[in-house]
């Protein structure tokens, strides 16, 4: 109910059966941001920011649909900014968001 009335973006926005870590969800929270404020999607560089690869292109088409359901559910034209409220999950990817990857070593299977 509480869903219906307050479209949630970015729940259940990546199957179970692929490798989705707080990287991930960080690129898909900032591309969710920046389609909410109609900001245009800066290629950063990097092939995994422009979504090249299969399960990033079905993500953020995903997100797409659920960013136009939920415009259209609340009446707001698609090019008007909308404020984005970052909440549950995580304090970790929420970090990961606010302050970018953290500068750690990567765990080795050892």
């Amino acid at each position: 109910q509480e869903r219906a009335i307050t479209p949630h973006l970015l729940i259940d926005v990546a199957s179970a059966d692929i490798s989705y870590n707080a990287a991930e969800w960080t690129k898909d929270a900032l591309y969710c941001i920046r389609k909410l404020l109609c900001v245009e999607d800066k290629d950063e560089g990097d092939e995994s920011n422009r979504g090249t690869d299969p399960e990033t292109i079905a993500r953020r088409a995903k997100i797409d649909r659920e960013i136009e359901k939920a415009r259209a559910t609340r009446g707001i034209a698609k090019d008007k900014p909308v404020t984005p409220v970052v909440v549950g999950g995580t304090m970790m990817y929420l970090q990961w968001l606010v302050h970018g990857r953290p500068d750690a070593l990567r765990p080795t299977p050892s």
